[in-house]
């Protein structure tokens, strides 16, 4: 139960507008932690996008009265 445990923190980007790119590009980036050795990735939070903010936000510019 005390076995020290490899983390790997994952630092990349999504690929824009493509979510099966990102996916892809996840398990790449997944796969070479585990041959690091480690037991555990973290990603950034998001990292698997729904939609671009930018896409939305644009959008509200008109509720703050301009």
């Amino acid at each position: 139960m005390n076995d020290p445990v490899k983390v790997a923190c994952v630092q990349a980007e999504p690929v824009i507008l493509d979510r099966a790119a990102t996916i892809d590009k996840l398990a790449q980036l997944a796969a070479e932690a585990a041959d690091g050795g480690a037991k555990l990735a973290l990603f950034p939070e998001a990292f698997i996008p729904v939609y671009p903010s930018s896409r939305w936000a644009r959008h509200l510019t008109h509720w703050d009265g301009n």
